[in-house]
């Protein structure tokens, strides 16, 4: 039986050389984003490794070890915001698109609703703040909670990679945000102390359970 060889074993090592370059050419290449490359829907832009160094010197009171720096444009957050459904008028899954930014400089699409924390009149009261739910589109197990109001933009949740955290680079800082993952934080980034004595223990009776979670939204309100 006859063999197909690439090359003769007389060929020259240029004619080698030349075939390997061949065949390297046809290997897809996986890039990082670009600095100023933008998001889909023109909500944020990547600042680049050259800008975030120059940002590092400045003071911030929690710093992970990993991150990455985006900038906003309002309008166009604005303009996909003002899509977003009700939570309680539309699943979750066929809300408005936006793309949020990830700590290793790529952006991933979620679906967004606005969810409410506040009833209509401490609503009024709170200005400009709205509260959202989102839920991943390329990451399906990935759920966020994200605000917006005069501070700018703030999200939090979890994802297949693990916790993810949007914040703006300073206090007042309403153009530029950092996303990082809550495990390069060298400490806890929203650390709490409850104070309740263990000895406290609740145990309902069977009667009394709910579960955590569902479809349908409970509303509740506090009366002074």
């Amino acid at each position: 039986m006859k063999h197909l060889h690439l090359l003769d074993r007389g060929a020259p090592r240029a004619g080698l050389m030349a075939t390997l370059a061949l065949l390297l050419a046809l290997v897809p290449v996986i890039a990082a984003a670009a600095p100023g490359e933008r998001s889909s829907d023109g909500v944020w832009t990547d600042l680049g490794d050259a800008q975030q160094s120059a940002m590092a010197s400045t003071s911030r009171q929690v710093m992970p070890e990993k991150y990455h720096v985006f900038t906003i444009d309002d309008d166009a957050l604005k303009q996909v915001l003002d899509a977003a459904p009700l939570e309680n008028n539309t699943p979750v899954r066929s809300g408005a698109v936006l793309s949020f930014p990830m700590p290793d400089g790529t952006f991933q699409r979620f679906a967004v609703v606005e969810s409410p924390i506040l009833i209509e009149e401490a609503a009024t009261q709170a200005g400009d703040m709205r509260t959202y739910l989102a839920q991943g589109i390329d990451d399906p197990t990935a759920t966020l909670r994200f605000d917006t109001g005069y501070w700018g933009f703030r999200a939090y949740g979890r994802t297949s990679q693990g916790t993810l955290w949007i914040d703006p680079w300073e206090l007042g800082d309403r153009a530029n945000y950092i996303a990082a993952w809550k495990h390069d934080f060298a400490g806890d980034v929203d650390a709490f102390e409850c104070g309740v004595d263990d000895s406290f223990v609740f145990d309902p009776p069977a009667d009394m359970a709910v579960d955590l979670s569902g479809d349908q939204l409970h509303i509740y309100r506090m009366v002074p």
